[in-house]
């Protein structure tokens, strides 16, 4: 009888208060440009509730996360050749007017020092966030954004990044007005846009961005295939006048996986570091990835 009450024991706290942990199962392909650098996380992801994106303050040296619902965490960082260090912060919830938050994107914008937030659900839109998690004001959207036709309200602005020369950038989870998936679009808020190829898999979605040191596009897209499983793609691609508001602009994939529990849905730039992290989805640990490209 104590025998099978231990065994009980055991197996409900691990089920219950042990996560699992994402594992890549399966690297498709890796560009010679791709090179992963550790990453040793002191308890910030720990701390994550259903991560979703990123954003480095390079003058405070702290990395902003905000999850779905809400939630808005700090953790800080410190740098080395072939490592980052993470320690957790502070967790708070944003303050705003509405019934919730769904926060997806998460950027800083490098003239004035500020946040800059998108949320999908029915109040989605991209807003101005303060260092201590307060909205504070709402951007005008372009004509194509606010007249545009969504596949759910769940599919809004999922992912953001400031640029310097274009400003504020967002992609939709999955394209406005009954586009196909593998053709996706960023917009910028003086309505300019720069189409590129998804990867053809049939649940494919934008889930971050992020600008590159030289001027372009890091795009992070995920796949669903059965509930936890994952297809993840990082690919640059390349911003011109040549393919803005026209054809499709050109690509290069630099690292796609099949994961399990790799939700990747965040994505931020320290110095010549990427970081990504994963959406736990409440089943698995959240983890981070961080790597270098040549």
């Amino acid at each position: 009888m104590k025998n099978i009450s231990l065994f009980l024991v055991i197996f409900i706290t691990t089920v219950f208060f042990t996560g699992c942990v994402p594992t890549e199962k399966r690297v498709i392909e890796k560009s010679p440009k791709f090179t992963e650098v550790n990453v040793i996380d002191n308890g910030c992801g720990t701390q994550l509730n259903e991560a979703s994106d990123l954003a480095f303050n390079d003058k405070d040296n702290i990395l902003y996360i905000v999850g779905d619902k809400g939630k808005f965490y700090k953790c800080s960082v410190d740098l080395k050749e072939d490592s980052i260090t993470l320690d957790f912060i502070s967790s708070e919830s944003i303050i705003h007017d509405f019934a919730s938050v769904d926060a997806e994107g998460l950027s800083m914008n490098s003239q004035t020092n500020e946040l800059i937030l998108s949320t999908e659900g029915n109040d989605g839109n991209i807003y101005p966030l303060s260092k201590y998690g307060v909205i504070n004001g709402k951007y005008e959207l372009p004509d194509i954004l606010k007249d545009a036709s969504y596949k759910s309200a769940n599919k809004k602005f999922e992912a953001l990044t400031y640029h310097n020369d274009l400003g504020t950038l967002t992609a939709v989870e999955q394209p406005i007005n009954g586009i196909k998936n593998i053709d996706q679009t960023i917009y910028n808020m003086h309505g300019d846009s720069w189409s590129f190829k998804a990867e053809n898999y049939r649940e494919a979605s934008v889930t971050a961005i992020e600008t590159t040191s030289d001027g372009n596009l890091l795009v992070l897209e995920r796949a669903v295939y059965k509930s936890v499983n994952f297809y993840i793609t990082i690919k640059k691609l390349i911003l011109n006048e040549e393919c803005k508001n026209k054809s499709v602009c050109s690509d290069e994939v630099l690292y796609k996986a099949f994961w399990e529990g790799g939700n990747f849905e965040g994505m931020t730039k320290i110095n010549d570091t990427y970081l990504i992290v994963n959406d736990g989805q409440a089943r698995f640990d959240s983890v981070f990835k961080a790597f270098k490209i040549d």
